[in-house]
């Protein structure tokens, strides 16, 4: 949903869409639909054990830590 080129990468620009569209949502069934897409790679409605890891991972990195 994001990734909008499909690249599995998400550049700044669609980093930017997805805040402007989430700021825009009241409904927090409905921003947490978007997180739950973001995070389900696959798209067939489960997050499974490599697409968790894929994001914890990538909250890690985002964070500086290495270990």
């Amino acid at each position: 949903m994001i990734d909008a080129n499909k690249d599995e990468l998400i550049d700044f620009n669609e980093l930017l869409i997805a805040i402007v569209l989430a700021s825009r949502l009241q409904d927090v069934e409905a921003r947490l639909g978007i997180v739950f897409d973001t995070w389900d790679l696959s798209c067939d409605g489960k997050i499974n054990q490599a697409e968790l890891v894929h994001v914890i991972t990538a909250i890690y990195d985002c964070s500086g830590v290495t270990n």
